[in-house]
């Protein structure tokens, strides 16, 4: 059986599903060497596609879902994100989560996953896919890396890092807000205990405009009150993009101007009001206050 072991790591899922169909000897190896399942946009993601796959990888421990890319999505993503409205829809040609394999209560042995990445799924499939892996998360025991398209309310005892495509984070002057839903910084580290790293591909800023415009001394006292909420609840969100969008909060209802600004340009200003909460993947690594 040296021969899965050795080209385990050249072989692709198809491959691996059909080497461990061809004999009991090849069955039994691969499913001990299967910990990382990776399902390629190649392999459309149904019950019948992933049960065989599911079922062979015994000793898994992290799944990876690639969706396929769609440049129109992206965009629509981006565009219900800055708009603030909501990033759900019922769109009919949505991926439907396969409720049936992706399933603790079906099969047993996928509790021990620690890691699960759904993050290039599209807003088309938020409801239909995202929203069923979150009535799911319960019965993943172990896990402890999710990464998500954007953050969604959740709950979950032992996440201790999320990984999210794009991220919303507000400031307005009372708390600081997470995610599509904006949640609370406070009320999301009681939905998740042990979170203390976030990590994002593309951060955007929403911020009052009257605590942000003359920024060198404007509301202070405001931030004081957000910068107790981050230190308390211990979490750090490390981004990658340098470019940031910040969308400026009016007080009126009018429609809040967009600007962009570098991270070096910002980066003193928000770090003296906030310390060590935000933090550019190539900044210094700074211990959480």
């Amino acid at each position: 059986m040296h021969f899965i072991e050795a080209c385990w790591d050249y072989l692709d899922t198809q491959s691996r599903v059909c080497f461990a169909c061809s004999c009991v000897e090849f069955y039994d190896e691969v499913s001990k060497h299967w910990k990382h399942v990776i399902i390629p946009p190649s392999i459309p993601v149904n019950d019948n596609n992933l049960m065989p796959i599911l079922v062979c990888a015994q000793n898994i421990e992290s799944l990876t879902i690639e969706f396929p890319f769609d440049e129109d999505q992206e965009k629509e993503s981006q565009q219900l994100l800055l708009s603030q409205q909501s990033v759900f829809s019922n769109n009919k040609n949505g991926i439907k989560f396969p409720a049936q394999c992706i399933n603790p209560s079906y099969l047993p042995h996928l509790k021990n996953i620690t890691k699960i990445d759904v993050k290039t799924c599209a807003v088309s499939s938020y409801e239909s896919f995202v929203c069923g892996l979150l009535l799911q998360l319960p019965k993943f025991l172990q896990l402890a890396h999710l990464c998500l398209p954007q953050l969604f309310s959740l709950r979950h005892s032992t996440v201790d890092t999320l990984d999210i495509h794009q991220l919303q984070i507000g400031f307005d002057g009372m708390n600081v807000h997470l995610g599509a839903d904006l949640i609370g910084v406070t009320h999301l580290k009681r939905q998740l205990p042990r979170l203390t790293t976030i990590l994002c591909d593309e951060m955007y800023l929403f911020v009052g405009e009257d605590i942000y415009v003359g920024r060198e001394k404007s509301h202070q006292r405001y931030w004081f009150m957000m910068r107790k909420w981050a230190q308390e609840c211990r979490i750090q969100i490390v981004f990658k993009n340098t470019s940031i969008a910040i969308m400026l909060m009016p007080s009126d209802k009018s429609t809040p101007p967009l600007i962009h600004d570098e991270w070096e340009n910002i980066k003193p200003w928000f770090q003296d009001r906030l310390g060590s909460f935000l933090r550019h993947e190539d900044d210094e690594i700074i211990k959480v206050d």
